[in-house]
């Protein structure tokens, strides 16, 4: 296989933004992680949830890091109508927009309601990967 660069984007918003629509469930999610020793970049770099067993988290902390999670998901998306992920990205001095964790949002260009309401609050912002 050969390999190439590849772009990539994301409709970005800031965290104060997602503090904003759903302030309560994050620091909820943040200080379980602070006390279960996992820092965001680990969190949100990881690939799925068991990803977090290898750090020696239990099983059913990660169950519940999983539900936080959801919670934080369905209440952002009840309040705004956008679908809020979490990304990873690491820049190395490319120069790239992105570079760590970021907050994202869907459903924003399909000129929705929801999309329309926050467009000031949404930046997409773009990065390259090779591989």
């Amino acid at each position: 296989m050969s390999m190439h660069n590849y772009a990539n984007y994301a409709d970005v918003v800031e965290e104060s933004f997602v503090k904003e629509v759903v302030g309560e469930e994050l620091d909820v999610l943040i200080n379980f992680l602070d006390e279960s020793d996992i820092s965001m970049e680990y969190f949100t770099n990881a690939t799925k949830f068991e990803d977090l067993l290898e750090l020696g988290l239990e099983q059913e902390k990660t169950k519940q890091l999983e539900k936080l999670w959801k919670i934080l998901q369905r209440k952002f998306k009840e309040r705004t109508g956008l679908s809020l992920e979490l990304g990873f990205h690491e820049a190395e001095g490319r120069g790239d927009e992105i570079n760590g964790y970021f907050w994202c949002v869907d459903g924003v260009y399909e000129h929705t309601s929801a999309g329309k309401k926050y467009k000031d609050k949404i930046e997409r912002r773009n990065w390259v990967t090779f591989g």
